[in-house]
């Protein structure tokens, strides 16, 4: 007899939905023994230096993102987050919408934060970009950067801009 465990995962951006969270499981390299979420933008804020400052050593990490149209993607890194960008070969971004993973293209740029500003996944033609206080404004967006997606926008179902509805960052053991 096959005993199967399921490692649940406590989004709240997710509620319960389970086919959402068995996706995004599948998509990682290696099976998690333990997530720990490291950020809730609902009770932690929205402050890009107090999510740098919860996330430091942490790696692996799981980041997911619901906009303010309900519009829900992320991204995987195998690398800690600092103020400058990161080589990452095993990044990813993903879209709940398309139930797509896209790998990433130009490792050299997967991820990058600037302390005080932004933190994003991507060159200057951003896959990600959320800025400080991002829920408060809509001048967030996307692209496809370093990342291999067919369409510029396509993450956030056409739209380069978006409003943060909330945020939650994992960490991935």
């Amino acid at each position: 007899m096959e005993i199967i465990i399921y490692i649940t995962i406590p989004y709240e951006i997710l509620n319960n939905n389970f086919d959402s969270k068995q996706l995004i499981l599948g998509w990682l390299p290696k099976k998690p023994n333990k997530i720990t979420m490291l950020v809730d933008s609902k009770k932690d804020g929205d402050s890009v230096k107090t999510l740098i400052e919860k996330c430091k050593g942490k790696a692996p990490m799981l980041v997911i993102i619901q906009t303010t149209k309900d519009i829900i993607f992320g991204r995987y890194t195998t690398i800690e987050w600092n103020d400058k960008y990161i080589n990452d070969e095993k990044a990813f971004v993903f879209s709940l919408r398309t139930k797509k993973k896209y790998k990433v293209k130009n490792p050299k740029y997967a991820i990058c934060a600037s302390e005080n500003n932004w933190w994003g996944f991507g060159p200057c033609e951003n896959t990600i970009v959320i800025y400080n206080n991002c829920l408060k404004n809509n001048s967030n967006y996307v692209g496809n950067g370093a990342y291999d997606i067919p369409q510029p926008y396509e993450l956030n179902g056409g739209e380069k801009y978006f409003g943060v509805k909330s945020y939650e960052i994992f960490h991935i053991e």
